[in-house]
């Protein structure tokens, strides 16, 4: 049986804030946890944060000063000394073996720094969607924050990639995509709901589940569907979430008239009822894109969830996507720029039922042998271990 680890946690976005990486903290946590190490999270106050960590397997404590990983230079360096006295004083008390950070800036910079007073590892996650510029960081900070990393674990190669650009050692990498978790998000008999609430009973349904912002690419596909409506006129295009585009996005729907009842916004959706809106489809679609500013997908928790539910997926060929999803295998990717793309992608996966189903077979099979949180949770701690037994 393997030797239990001690590790802190740093988080710099974390439960109950909603969003990819406060999962990905929580249940890398957890699944470290219930495998037997001593597992410490230091996260700031969030709204919701007491009843949240009263729930949780594993200790959470929260600092007051909180920092949002959108800081920019002046508050990171405010915050510099309460943050270093946190971190150092609860490493020391629980004599971890190692520090994690959820991502490098600006949360990493204080790790780096408190692992270097202390002489133990760091290691830190990196997702892709990290500008340290737009955060306002000087390049000796981020150079520290990321030559400092004994390990940097990379949500995806494009992840690795950016991060390799802004000066990370390629040699201290390594890949690990995000998790699902193949028990809360299964096929199940919950879709009838929905179509029924929707009187979607007979209709061909794609979806898009999530925040509405612009770089997910659901303009594209209310582009795309006077083109799918050609080849499958009986598909509405569902799209649950709120946003930031929400509003672009409805104006969008409403000019062509041939898209009147075609295109449905359902409004947020509950943890629940997302794995009901996943069962009620019959493709997820989300042609993610990377914008001017950088802004692009780092997590695609999203596609794994539609795999899980045993759905094909349509997505972009950008940021994490290409790590999501196989393309033929358990989804097809397209140009998300190109509407006309995005609309053959659906078009074939609507209307060769057999080969959307063999996808949607394929994804859910992948999910559950190699991309499980606990499958997740494995390969961290393999890293977290290697640098702990001075790797």
């Amino acid at each position: 049986m393997p030797i239990p680890l001690n590790i802190l946690i740093v988080a710099a976005d974390f439960k109950p804030n909603p969003g990819g990486v406060a999962e990905y903290t929580h249940q890398v946590a957890r699944r470290l946890y219930l495998r037997g190490d001593r597992v410490t999270v230091l996260a700031g106050r969030t709204p919701g944060d007491e009843a949240f960590d009263k729930g949780c397997d594993y200790e959470v404590l929260r600092a007051d000063c909180t920092l949002s990983p959108r800081s920019l230079d002046l508050e990171v360096v405010a915050c510099l000394p309460e943050w270093l006295r946190v971190i150092g004083y609860v490493a020391r008390v629980r004599q971890v073996d190692c520090i994690f950070c959820d991502r490098p800036f600006p949360m990493g910079l204080y790790c780096a720094l408190a692992a270097c007073r202390l002489c133990v590892p760091y290691v830190v996650a990196m997702h892709g969607h990290e500008t340290p510029a737009a955060l306002g960081l000087r390049p000796i900070q981020k150079d520290y924050a990321l030559r400092r990393a004994d390990r940097l674990l990379c949500a995806s190669r494009h992840a690795r990639d950016r991060m390799a650009e802004q000066g990370a050692p390629l040699d201290r990498m390594a890949v690990i995509p995000g998790g699902v978790d193949p028990e809360a998000f299964r096929p199940t008999h919950g879709g009838r709901g929905v179509r029924d609430r929707y009187h979607l009973n007979g209709h061909r349904m794609v979806l898009t589940l999530g925040r509405l912002v612009e770089r997910r690419g659901v303009d594209r596909v209310i582009s795309a569907m006077e083109r799918v409506l050609k080849g499958a006129p009986d598909t509405v295009y569902v799209v649950a979430g709120r946003g930031p585009y929400e509003a672009e996005l409805r104006r969008q729907a409403q000019a062509p008239p041939g898209l009147r009842g075609h295109v449905l916004f359902a409004g947020p959706a509950s943890d629940r009822e997302r794995v009901d809106f996943y069962n009620a489809c019959d493709v997820f679609a989300m042609p993610c894109r990377e914008l001017a500013d950088g802004d692009v997908e780092g997590f695609g928790t999203a596609f794994l969830e539609a795999n899980a539910c045993g759905k094909p997926v349509v997505a972009g060929r950008s940021g994490v996507a290409p790590d999501a999803v196989v393309d033929g295998y358990n989804g097809l990717l397209v140009d998300p720029w190109d509407a006309e793309d995005v609309a053959y992608g659906l078009t074939m996966l609507l209307t060769d039922r057999d080969y959307a189903q063999r996808l949607g077979e394929n994804g859910l099979r992948r999910v559950r042998e190699e991309l499980s949180w606990e499958k997740v949770a494995e390969r961290v701690r393999e890293e977290i271990r290697w640098v702990v037994e001075g790797g």
